[in-house]
């Protein structure tokens, strides 16, 4: 049964291009995420998200991965994106609907971005 939201019937297998262009950077997709992308995850969501996102930061990971991570809304969406590329913005690594990081922007803003990432940069504050 696919999740809430998805745009997909079950059964139908989506895949990702290779590369997507956002901003002028052209980055490439793991076969992990081409293959396999998340219910709801399109490209032109995630080029969205890397053009219009709402907050950035290195962030760590629980595996120990490090990546610039981007957050963004996607319209007539009720949660955030987010979107991990490599350190090198050569490559996007993972994009997946974050419900913790949308209930924690609503919430508390900016702390909860602070403890998770460095470098954190948000969007619309003065």
């Amino acid at each position: 049964m696919p999740s809430e939201g998805s745009e997909y019937p079950p059964g139908d297998r989506r895949t990702l291009p290779e590369t997507i262009t956002a901003g002028g950077v052209t980055r490439w997709l793991t076969r992990h995420l081409r293959d396999h992308p998340r219910s709801g995850v399109t490209a032109g969501r995630i080029q969205h998200v890397l053009e219009n996102w709402v907050a950035r930061g290195i962030c760590t990971d629980d595996n120990g991965s490090v990546t610039m991570t981007y957050w963004g809304f996607i319209p007539g969406r009720d949660m955030m994106l987010r979107v991990p590329v490599s350190l090198d913005d050569a490559e996007i690594v993972a994009a997946h609907f974050d419900q913790w990081a949308t209930r924690r922007i609503a919430e508390t803003g900016r702390p909860w971005f602070q403890g998770r990432c460095r470098d954190l940069e948000v969007r619309g504050e003065g």
